[in-house]
């Protein structure tokens, strides 16, 4: 990546209407997807990994929407 392409991934975005519709799809489904597990899987530390990894997914995709996909190769 360049410095420039850099700075811009970093930079505050101000989310529009649409994309706080899209955070909120993605947030919906990632913590369906955590409840299920976590009503689903027995007490472990599988189960805990599972859910911080729902977490780690929601977090992606949020960035992945806030920057339009730029620094995707």
């Amino acid at each position: 990546m360049t410095e420039q392409e850099i700075t811009e991934i970093m930079k505050y975005k101000a989310p529009t209407p649409e994309k706080l519709e899209k955070f909120q799809v993605v947030r919906d489904a990632a913590t369906a997807f955590a409840i299920a597990i976590d009503q689903n899987c027995p007490p472990s530390a599988d189960r805990t990994a599972a859910v911080r990894q729902c977490q780690d997914a929601l977090m992606t995709a949020n960035r992945a929407i806030a920057n339009d996909g730029a620094g995707y190769r």
